[in-house]
């Protein structure tokens, strides 16, 4: 379903894809084509999780889809964009980052049963198309990926990715070219592949503390719980041994710089150790700092990062036309003599999930932004000098 808004807190629903009645985990918006309109990649599962149709379909989901706005607030399917490989993986979550910093948006999606049915998928985009260049990015990892975060802890540029998994989950570091090297080990950006951290699902970047440092937060949840699909049929199925920990802690691994990454989770009070399932981002409360929202199968937890000493910028944008948020726009943010790259892309991160259209820069222990620079979808560029800290709306053309 689409929620329309009509403009005084109301929505009218309506169908995406009129009949179209088929298992859709996660919906992710961009502008593909730099038109100005809302895109929208759509990843999709099966109708019920069962190992016997798995196997029965070869591992082919329901069939994943890309719609296109056409300048009306309608989405029109666009099954060309996508080939047999794409389309049929049985997927969780689509990504849209760009990998080459070539100024369009590329799609990576996150694929369930990897080893067995379709990998991960990397497709690029050449102008409005995507094409697939999975094995040319060292990325289709073949796992149980479950979500994707997106970002650039290493600050040099270029988008790194995080994907979660039933099993050790992987970060994925570029190269600069949209290439990928599994760089988890080697920065300190990984969880321990111990018991307790079988199943992650939600994954994202955001400098939880304003220090102009990416953090990593994960969520992590059992399997089988109780209520879920899994637990239903695996009581069906008592020959099948299945291991998963009731209690699985999140993790918050905080960007420590030159001296890697550490968990700080059980320090703050983020180590949730309910069936957590998905994360989102969003400024809650006034402050320049982000809340994280993890939802559970029945619950919804709002966490705030407590006091920092640091200060920050809360970005919004407005292209202008029918893409009011600026979704896809690379964000550029020059403070004391460093430069953040950021990315408006509130749904390529987490997994089941959406974040409020909102990119947080840390100043560390400076007051404003020496420089901002915006390159639109359209490849047109804003830049504002000395911006303070606090809440800043840039509408292009003008703030």
């Amino acid at each position: 379903l689409l929620l329309d808004n009509d403009g005084t807190g109301g929505f009218t629903a309506r169908a995406l894809v009129p009949g179209d009645a088929r298992f859709t985990h996660s919906a992710s918006w961009t502008d593909l084509d730099g038109d100005g309109d809302l895109d929208l990649f759509l990843a999709r599962y099966m109708a019920a999780l069962n190992g016997k149709l798995v196997l029965d379909q070869g591992g082919t989901g329901d069939g994943n889809q890309v719609l296109r706005g056409d300048g009306s607030g309608t989405l029109v399917p666009d099954d060309a964009q996508l080939d047999d490989a794409a389309r049929d993986g049985l997927s969780f979550h689509g990504a849209w980052v760009d990998v080459d910093v070539d100024g369009d948006l590329d799609l990576y999606i996150a694929n369930d049963f990897g080893a067995t049915a379709t990998p991960n998928r990397l497709l690029r985009n050449d102008g409005g198309r995507l094409v697939d260049a999975t094995d040319d990015c060292a990325c289709g990892l073949a796992q149980f990926s479950m979500g994707v975060g997106v970002g650039d802890p290493d600050n040099d540029g270029d988008p790194d990715l995080f994907i979660t998994n039933l099993g050790p989950p992987r970060y994925l570091q570029n190269d600069g070219s949209g290439a990928f090297v599994d760089a988890g080990a080697a920065t300190g950006l990984s969880v321990p592949d111990d018991e307790v951290h079988d199943a992650s699902w939600g994954a994202a970047f955001v400098d939880v503390d304003l220090d102009g440092r990416q953090d990593l937060a994960v969520t992590f949840g059992q399997l089988n719980a109780p209520g879920t699909l899994m637990a239903e049929w695996l009581a069906e199925h008592e020959d099948v041994v299945f291991e998963n920990a009731e209690e699985q802690p999140d993790v918050l691994l905080h960007n420590l710089g030159e001296a890697g990454f550490a968990d700080e989770a059980a320090a703050v009070g983020f180590d949730a150790p309910g069936v957590v399932r998905t994360l989102a981002i969003g400024e809650l409360d006034g402050d320049p700092q982000p809340e994280l929202v993890r939802g559970g199968l029945d619950f919804l937890l709002v966490w705030d990062p407590g006091p920092t000493p640091y200060d920050g910028v809360v970005l919004t944008l407005d292209a202008g036309d029918a893409n009011r948020f600026g979704v896809g726009a690379r964000v550029e943010a020059t403070v004391d003599g460093r430069v953040l790259t950021r990315w408006m892309q509130p749904s390529s991160q987490g997994s089941f999930s959406s974040s409020a259209a909102e990119v947080f820069l840390g100043l560390g222990d400076q007051d404003h932004l020496d420089e901002l620079r915006i390159t639109w979808p359209d490849g047109a560029v804003t830049v504002e000098e000395d911006v303070p800290a606090g809440r800043i709306h840039l509408r292009r053309g003008s703030r």
